[in-house]
């Protein structure tokens, strides 16, 4: 996909999705983000050096009804 952001800069990106319809990862100029999921729930998201840039927890708000909040976004941890 090609399109002009808000400084007319044209950008590229690729999504790929797994059998269910979960994207597992996507490329935005040159740089991929990978989705980790626990169930249905992304849990975290690694950068193509393995490196996790965003942990994610999901939080039971009554019965049936979750959320997921980002507890961490960060640089420095690997796999």
């Amino acid at each position: 996909m090609h399109y002009l952001d808000n400084e007319s800069v044209v950008r590229h990106e690729k999504f790929m999705y797994n059998g269910n319809g979960k994207r597992v990862y996507v490329i935005v100029d040159g740089s991929l983000t990978a989705y980790v999921y626990d169930g249905a729930q992304c849990i975290a998201e690694y950068d193509d050096a393995g490196v996790v840039t965003s942990q994610y927890v999901l939080y039971r708000l009554r019965k049936d009804v979750y959320h997921t909040f980002l507890c961490d976004e960060h640089k420095s941890s690997s796999l």
